[in-house]
């Protein structure tokens, strides 16, 4: 365990997360920005990279991939070695921007409050896109509001599918 905490010090990982802590940790993932006091938003990390997340206090990880898409390890398996709660919500493009799924990670983001947690896709478009929607369907934001929060989550290319999701209410 000694030399695990000493690779992670050399890593320039911080020990104890804070806010800056945390801005730190997403910066260090692909596409991973900050986007609460405890919820980083990012692409597929590489299993090192949760490995040592999972070492500086990593609570859980909400995985928005579909079963197909191979991240090249088992995700699963390296986050339950480390005691990282770890849940799959899988979420297939604009077809997966269901109230369910929306409903599913309000759920899994209020299990683990002021914890942090990593929720990620491929490349964080999918993380946006739930954001956007749960802040208007869960918490009842403006649809502006609501689209502003998910671009800021990384919504990119769902940015239309959200915004006629929106616009159907």
């Amino acid at each position: 365990m000694r030399i695990f905490v000493i690779l992670i010090m050399l890593s320039g990982l911080p020990l104890v997360a804070g806010a800056e802590d945390l801005a730190e940790w997403a910066d260090a993932l692909p596409n991973g920005r900050l986007i609460g006091p405890s919820v980083i938003s990012a692409g597929q990390p590489d299993a090192a990279q949760l490995q040592n997340l999972a070492g500086v206090g990593l609570a859980a990880v909400i995985n928005l991939r579909t079963p197909g898409e191979d991240p090249g390890f088992d995700e699963a398996e390296v986050l339950r070695s480390e005691d990282v709660a770890y849940y799959h919500v899988p979420v297939a493009g604009s077809a997966g921007l269901s109230p369910e799924n929306v409903q599913r990670l309000d759920r899994l983001l209020a299990r683990h409050a002021g914890q942090p947690v990593l929720v990620h896709c491929a490349s964080g478009n999918r993380v946006g896109a739930l954001f956007a929607l749960r802040a208007h369907w869960l918490q009842g934001a403006e649809a502006d509001s609501a689209l502003a929060e998910g671009r800021s989550a990384g919504m990119t290319r769902l940015e239309g599918a959200v915004e006629a999701l929106l616009g159907d209410e």
